[in-house]
């Protein structure tokens, strides 16, 4: 559409964010990169193939998180093929080595490009990646750097004297291998989970941080004197994560002299053992549990604390109950302290940076410039999924859906992943909805519920199983006895469709059937089965 993209022209100057996981088309990668790329901030890439593209681009850019050569596969190979002169995926070489050597050698000169970067993330698959060679070149303004499943690898941090965030996950350091690391005086944040060190004084550059508020040493085997000297240093910390294997190192370390912690991940027994000792505590994360609470029967504690447990863990938390009365259970993989070590998000807020887009409003945004009858003109070329993804966030749109009745049809087979469409139905779709396709895989819970005036309903068994049923519905994902239920609650219901069925021989569902249905169509994809004839007389019975 050209008016659109006139209207558009100036919305894309307010496009600060983007995730190329988001999307499908390598083609549409390039364009939104193009497009917006002069105006981007934070970028986050799940294949590195479009890292030229950036590194011409995106010249502003302050944070990236990108997964290196995640099987380093190319989508749509067939659309690449065309526009091979246009787009060409540079680590599409004859051998495995030749292709992370030429990676390497993209990536690092895409990150020694960015002048202005603050924050960077850098998933790594592949074991051969070993030497962090632009390191050296990063600005030394950066505040966040995130390493994750590395190998022997050698860091050099002396340049990167800024940092306040810092994730070390798999890595295997030898002698001189990391190097600057007690430097990081202005370092809040440090995740050394599952590393191993083979270096001597390794211990001391630790014991130089004095400002740490949250300290992760998961696999991470340290003395109790090497333990005690890094937490008599670090008085404010708040968070504290340690493996299972150092748990004996509380009986000798006095936690009670941190007054700000609030946080500590290991096993209950150990746990019990010393919250009498830290009464600042406000959050436990168990990881593991005694089954014997006999000893802890005389343990009273008036105080309201936090308990989080894992999978499996049910059994310990009703235990629980009874030796710490006033403590609140809950589930420990829902609590939001612990995504703090998972980086997922930015630890440091960067200051230069907002943390919204400014939208356009009034006369000045694109979207009022347009009629109702126009806007719904455009958007009726856009894909279902798109649609839906607009409601989210133009108000305008949602309005102008509503008015003219352009979400009465729904057909799940548009949509790639499942895991929000249940939420489109129940919040976009709902009661307006009179044509829908979906898979009994998906539940039929969600049109019960929100779609009572459904006209036309086809609904396909051969889609059998789906993420973005919730857990406790899954085991009546092939419960067939559902589906007579369902259809009496659709009053107005004229036209049926069952695909992929082989089970209509009994005779409930056709005496369930909704008098004002008019067609009915059933595709049964084995029709040798003869078990389906008697509900093919039953149909001609019913006088439909």
């Amino acid at each position: 559409c050209l008016r659109w993209k006139r209207v558009s022209y100036h919305a894309w100057k307010n496009v600060t964010y983007l995730d190329i996981g988001q999307i499908a088309h390598p083609t549409d990668k390039r364009k939104c990169i193009s497009h917006c790329g002069r105006n981007l901030k934070e970028l986050h890439c799940d294949n590195s193939y479009v890292l030229p593209l950036v590194r011409k681009q995106c010249l502003q850019i302050e944070k990236v998180a990108i997964r290196f050569r995640n099987q380093t596969k190319v989508p749509n190979r067939i659309a690449i093929r065309k526009n091979s002169r246009r787009f060409r995926n540079p680590y599409q070489c004859s051998t495995a080595n030749q292709r992370v050597d030429d990676a390497q050698t993209c990536e690092r000169q895409l990150l020694m490009g960015l002048k202005k970067l603050t924050h960077l993330k850098l998933d790594i698959y592949d074991i051969r990646y070993t030497y962090f060679y632009f390191l050296q070149y990063l600005p030394a303004a950066m505040i966040e750097l995130h390493l994750l499943q590395g190998s022997e690898a050698l860091v050099d941090l002396t340049k990167l004297v800024n940092l306040q965030a810092l994730t070390l996950n798999g890595f295997h350091f030898k002698e001189g291998s990391l190097v600057g690391i007690g430097n990081l005086k202005k370092l809040v944040f440090l995740n050394l989970d599952n590393c191993e060190f083979v270096i001597n004084g390794m211990t001391k550059q630790l014991e130089s941080l004095s400002n740490l508020e949250l300290l992760s040493m998961q696999a991470l085997t340290l003395t109790t004197d090497d333990l005690w000297m890094i937490l008599r240093r670090n008085p404010g910390l708040k968070v504290l994560r340690l493996s299972l294997a150092q748990e004996k190192t509380f009986q000798n370390v006095k936690l009670m002299q941190l007054e700000n912690l609030q946080f500590i991940s290991a096993s209950l027994f150990h746990i019990l053992k010393i919250i009498d000792q830290v009464p600042q505590l406000k959050i436990l994360y168990a990881q593991k549990y005694s089954k014997d609470f006999e000893e802890f029967g005389q343990l009273q504690n008036s105080r309201s604390i936090k308990i989080g447990f894992g999978e499996g863990m049910e059994e310990a938390a009703v235990k629980l109950h009874d030796v710490l009365p006033n403590a609140v259970i809950v589930n420990a993989w829902a609590e939001k302290e612990i995504g703090l070590f998972s980086t997922n998000n930015w630890m440091i807020k960067n200051k230069y940076v907002s943390s919204c887009v400014k939208p356009l409003r009034g006369k000045y945004s694109p979207v009022s410039k347009l009629t109702d009858d126009c806007l719904a003109y455009i958007f009726s070329y856009l894909p279902m999924r798109t649609r839906y993804d607009v409601i989210l966030v133009c108000k305008r749109w949602r309005n102008v859906s509503k008015s003219l009745g352009l979400g009465k049809y729904f057909d799940i087979r548009e949509f790639s992943e499942h895991e929000n469409v249940r939420e489109y139905i129940g919040q976009f779709g709902g009661r307006r909805l009179r044509d829908v396709y979906y898979y009994n895989g998906c539940g039929l819970s969600v049109i019960e519920k929100n779609c009572p005036k459904i006209e036309r309903l086809a609904i396909d068994f051969q889609f059998r199983c789906c993420r973005c049923l919730p857990y406790e519905q899954q085991k009546d994902r092939y419960n067939i006895d559902r589906v007579p239920l369902i259809l009496t609650k659709f009053q107005h219901l004229t036209c049926l469709m069952l695909k992929g069925a082989n089970f209509f021989y009994s005779q409930e569902l056709w005496e369930e059937l909704p008098k004002c249905l008019q067609e009915l169509h059933i595709f049964n994809d084995n029709s040798k089965r003869s078990r389906t004839t008697p509900g093919i007389f039953l149909v001609m019975r019913s006088g439909i």
